[in-house]
């Protein structure tokens, strides 16, 4: 029986080492970048002047303050507002700077980019008008061409409100999946934000006109472990311990 005992608890540390394992090496915490990028009614190109300027790391694996970022544009024609399209691999990318080459880089892969959160009125209409505004004013302007089984009122991705000053405040969010170096993932989501003189109706007017405006932005970019990995692991944990179960039950029959 001490014998059989002793091949549970060797299972059972087994089965805890997996475990531990799945979980080592992801990525955490968060990273804020900054950059510019010209913004149409349905496209986003970044300007490669991306860098990372804050992180919050608990291991190796967040990029190093300083690196560079290549982000990849957006388009409605590949990434559908409102619904999961088709991963863009690679869309956002960091090369370390200082430290240790290769230390820290990741990739982000998008997945998903939520509407906005006012559903209000087309541009050219109250609250998204071109003319006026006043503190306080929030728009996410409905675009016809954004229309989608996902996105029925074609809202765009954008944010827009009216701040002191007079400023207003351009923001969006993105979803997808992180990966480092050594194939480790996890959910992220980001979240862009521009603060820019002026107000919201302005911006609207030059591209219900055909212009491209450009924002300097911040973006935040926070970590969520994908739980398949711990799954797998209680599954593994599990089989381990029907095996003792089964062990011990055969050695109380002898």
């Amino acid at each position: 029986m001490r014998r059989q005992s002793k091949i549970l608890i060797q299972l059972l540390t087994l089965g805890l080492l997996s475990s531990a394992i799945c979980f080592a090496d992801v990525i955490t915490g968060s990273f804020t970048i900054t950059g510019t990028a010209i913004v149409g009614a349905t496209s986003i190109t970044f300007n490669p002047d991306a860098k990372v300027a804050t992180n919050t790391p608990s291991d190796d694996s967040n990029p190093t303050v300083g690196s560079a970022v290549t982000l990849k544009p957006l388009s409605e024609a590949t990434t559908p507002i409102g619904e999961t399209f088709p991963t863009l691999t690679d869309w956002l990318t960091t090369t370390s700077s200082v430290g240790n080459p290769g230390v820290g880089d990741v990739a982000l892969d998008l997945t998903f980019l939520p509407t906005g959160i006012n559903p209000s009125a087309p541009i050219g209409t109250p609250p998204c008008g071109i003319s006026g505004g006043s503190v306080g004013n929030l728009c996410t302007p409905q675009i016809p061409a954004l229309v989608s089984p996902g996105n029925p009122l074609g809202l765009s991705n954008f944010n827009l409100q009216n701040i002191a000053g007079p400023e207003f405040t351009a923001s969006f969010t993105v979803i997808g999946t992180a990966r480092d170096l050594d194939g480790s993932a996890d959910h992220f989501t980001g979240s862009f934000t521009a603060t820019l003189p002026g107000t919201y109706q302005t911006v609207l007017a030059e591209i219900a006109s055909g212009k491209t405006p450009t924002f300097t932005y911040a973006a935040q970019f926070n970590f969520t472990a994908i739980p398949e990995p711990s799954y797998l692991s209680l599954l593994g944990i599990g089989g381990f311990l029907l095996v003792g179960i089964a062990l011990y039950r055969r050695s109380q029959r002898a």
